[in-house]
C-alpha cells in the first residue's frame, strides 16, 4: 500500500505534493487511480467529438477557398463573353460588306453605288473598332490567365495541405477510438478496485456535478479543487479513515495531503 501511494504521488495529475508520507484511506487511493483513468478516458471522448468538428471546419475552409478561386475566374469568363460578342459583331459586319459589294455589282446609278460604298466604309470602320477592342481583350485575357495560374498553384498547394490535415485527423479518430477502448477497460478495472461501494457512489455522484479533479487534497486548510479554505471540522474529518468528506464550497471529495 505504501508503495502504491508513492506511485500515485508521482503520477497522479490531480495530486498535490504532500508534506509527509502519510497514507490516505485505501478507498481514496483507489478513487485517485479511478479519477486519473476516468479523466483520461473522458479526454479521449472529447477528442472524438472535437475531431469531426475540426474536419468539418476544414471542409468549410476548402469550400470557401474554391469559391474564392471561382470568383477570381469570373473576370476571365466575362472577358471571354465580350470577346465572343465582338467576334459575332465582326462576322455580322463582314457579311454586311459582302452583301453590299454584291449590291454594287447590280446597281446602275453612280449615286446608288457611292451610297453603298459609304455603307461599306462604315462597316469596315466598325470592324476596325471591334478588332481593336478584341485585341485589348486578348491582352487582358493573357494577363488574367497568368495571374490565375499563379493563384491556382497557391490554391492547389493550400488545398493539398488542408486535405492532408483531414486525412491525418481521420487516422487520429481510429487511433483515439482504439486507445479509448483500452482506457475504458482500465476505468472498469479501477472501479472494481474500489472496496467500499459508498466511495464509488460518492465519486459517481460528484463527477456529474463538478469539473475534474473530483477528488482533491486539503493543504493548509484549503481545498485544492476550488482553493477556498475549509472549516476546522472538515480538516479534521478528512483524516478519518473510511469517512467521505466533501468540500463545503465546491462539493469535491477531500483527502488529507499532510
Amino acid at each position: 500500500t505504501f508503495q502504491l501511494w508513492n506511485v500515485l504521488h508521482c503520477l497522479h495529475p490531480f495530486r498535490h505534493q504532500a508534506k509527509s508520507h502519510e497514507m490516505p484511506d485505501p478507498n481514496i487511493e483507489s478513487l485517485l487511480i479511478l479519477q486519473d483513468r476516468d479523466h483520461h478516458a473522458r479526454d479521449l471522448e472529447r477528442q472524438l467529438t472535437a475531431i469531426p468538428q475540426e474536419i468539418a471546419g476544414i471542409e468549410v475552409q476548402i469550400a470557401a477557398e474554391k469559391e474564392r478561386l471561382d470568383s477570381k475566374k469570373e473576370r476571365i469568363r466575362s472577358l471571354e463573353v465580350q470577346r465572343k460578342d465582338l467576334e459575332g459583331q465582326i462576322s455580322v459586319a463582314e457579311n454586311q460588306i459582302v452583301r453590299l459589294r454584291n449590291q454594287q455589282l447590280e446597281v446602275k446609278k453612280n449615286e446608288e453605288y457611292q451610297a453603298l460604298t459609304k455603307e461599306i466604309e462604315t462597316a469596315e470602320k466598325k470592324i476596325g473598332t471591334f478588332e481593336e477592342q478584341a485585341l485589348e481583350i486578348l491582352f487582358e485575357l493573357d494577363e488574367e490567365r497568368e495571374r490565375i495560374a499563379e493563384i491556382e498553384k497557391d490554391f492547389a498547394d493550400g488545398i493539398e495541405k488542408l486535405e492532408s490535415k483531414i486525412d491525418t485527423l481521420k487516422k487520429r479518430i481510429a487511433s483515439v477510438e482504439e486507445e479509448l477502448g483500452g482506457q475504458r477497460a482500465k476505468v472498469e478495472e479501477a472501479r472494481g478496485d474500489v472496496a467500499d461501494p459508498k466511495f464509488l457512489a460518492a465519486y459517481d455522484q460528484r463527477v456529474k456535478l463538478v469539473k475534474f479533479p473530483v477528488i482533491a487534497p486539503v493543504v493548509d486548510r484549503a481545498c485544492q479543487g476550488c482553493h477556498l479554505r475549509v472549516s476546522g471540522e472538515i480538516e479534521t474529518s478528512v483524516r478519518e479513515k473510511g469517512k467521505i468528506t466533501t468540500c463545503d464550497s465546491c462539493g469535491r471529495i477531500l483527502y488529507s495531503a499532510r
